[in-house]
């Protein structure tokens, strides 16, 4: 296995059909960091090649809405939060990775003018969230004391789909 392997994850969710054009979706969302070996790994340990991001485990909760407004047109906003996989005892060690973010919002629209045809747009914002490296890790932590790693993120997204019919 690779030192840059994918974390496993898992989701559960719940969809509640408020009403019969309105969807309520509530998700949670758990990430296996310390399931990789370089993303556990703390950055000292095995020396100065052989180190890691020192990451945690994420909880991830997730909010969304789906709105029929006719039979072309739905629109979706969603809104999720989980807390940076990096300890402030380690910021200096993922300034080459800085996933601090914490709060992302997103919101879309599909318009379907013919049975086959899609067109979507989408995007999402994720605030800017900073954190500040403690210096009360290890030697790297210490030696990069007061070190702050920041990240902010937005999208968009245009598609078109062509619909098969099957069968």
């Amino acid at each position: 296995s690779s030192p840059f392997d994918s974390p496993a994850n898992a989701t559960v969710g719940f969809n509640w059909g408020a009403t019969d054009k309105t969807n309520v979706l509530l998700d949670y969302e758990f990430i296996y960091y310390e399931g990789t070996k370089l993303l556990k790994r703390t950055p000292a340990n095995g020396g100065l090649m052989q180190g890691g991001f020192g990451w945690k485990n994420m909880h991830v909760f997730k909010l969304g809405v789906v709105q029929k407004i006719n039979d072309q047109l739905t629109a979706r906003l969603g809104y999720n939060y989980g807390k940076s996989p990096i300890k402030n005892d380690r910021v200096f060690a993922n300034v080459i990775a800085p996933a601090v973010v914490d709060h992302h919002f997103a919101a879309g629209v599909t318009y379907k003018p013919w049975e086959q045809h899609a067109f979507s747009a989408s995007g999402f914002y994720a605030p800017l969230k900073s954190q500040t490296d403690s210096g009360t890790g290890d030697t790297f932590s210490q030696a990069g004391k007061g070190t702050k790693i920041a990240m902010r993120q937005w999208g968009l997204q245009l598609s078109y789909q062509f619909l098969f019919n099957v069968g």
